[in-house]
């Protein structure tokens, strides 16, 4: 009888241990599985020379027209390298050569409250153009970015920015807005930026008050001559899809590439940027950045 007992016992432990295990599996998978699958942010429009995404893992991947691009993601351009990228709210970006800019916080999905969205770059050196999108235009306070001397947020604005981008200078940040308002904020206060005031600031250390000017100096001619004109194109769909760090290859995420612009970037410089019929974002904001170079 105790024999049996034990039998009895020791197949009823055996059991117990392998639900246990099997539970433990479930929960484990259904804890890691999500984080495979991650939304697209953005969209790869057109490449010139070599552009790497590169995952928080360090993971990197060379871009090409329609790939997609994903939240913490940091894109880097190599020297004379050049290229632009369309977010989900139609926010445009142009990125200069030899220019570092990571995709730091963004959320957006058409029909959500806008408290819930955010658009955060950080632009760690080099440069590029923008032209803000819905997020900017629903939930200004969201859309922030961030750079070693100062944070930059935006209404209505169309700008480029340069961090680093004069050899022969100490790294100091450059702003030029086309259009809307720039308010630069560091340590040493906010300092907001208008066409009819002043369309440029100068901002040496992230304790420097910026400096406010009518137009460019001359060292910064040919740098900001040099980002790419923004093509405009539509906004892509937001995708659930396998990140390229969980499986070594990009797998497509099933957006519509741009059709516009063919892949061929536009030349560089301030002239009017190319604007096809219908494909216009709403919020039409550019903007200009340089950081590093």
């Amino acid at each position: 009888m105790r024999i049996a007992n034990s039998r009895f016992l020791l197949k009823l432990s055996i059991l117990l241990l392998t639900l246990g295990l099997g539970l433990i599996v479930n929960l484990y998978a259904a804890d890691v599985a999500p984080s495979a699958k991650v939304q697209t942010v953005a969209q790869v429009v057109w490449v010139k020379g070599s552009i790497k995404a590169v995952s928080v893992a360090k993971e990197e991947r060379e871009l090409k027209r329609g790939d997609q691009l994903y939240e913490h993601e940091t894109l880097v351009t190599a020297p004379k390298a050049s290229g632009q990228i369309v977010f989900t709210d139609s926010a445009l970006l142009a990125l200069n050569a030899d220019s570092v800019v990571s995709i730091d916080q963004y959320a957006f999905n058409k029909g959500t409250k806008p408290k819930d969205e955010k658009y955060v770059l950080n632009l760690v050196k080099g440069g590029f153009r923008t032209i803000a999108g819905e997020i900017e235009k629903t939930n200004p306070e969201a859309y922030k970015i961030n750079t070693p001397v100062a944070t930059l947020s935006s209404r209505g604005t169309t700008f480029s920015v340069c961090y680093g981008c004069v050899p022969s200078v100490k790294p100091e940040l450059a702003v030029k807005i086309d259009q809307g308002i720039v308010e630069v904020k560091n340590d040493a206060g906010v300092v907001v930026i208008t066409p009819a005031a002043s369309s440029v600031a100068i901002i040496s250390g992230k304790d420097h008050v910026a400096t406010l000017l009518k137009s460019l100096p001359e060292k910064y001619h040919q740098v900001f001559s040099e980002i790419p004109v923004i093509q405009r194109v539509p906004a892509p769909k937001a995708v659930w899809t396998q990140h390229p760090s969980y499986s070594g290859h990009v797998i497509p995420g099933g957006g519509t590439p741009p059709t516009s612009g063919g892949g061929t970037p536009p030349p560089a410089g301030g002239g009017k940027a190319p604007v096809s019929p219908g494909v216009v974002p709403k919020s039409g904001v550019v903007n200009s950045f340089c950081i590093g170079g």
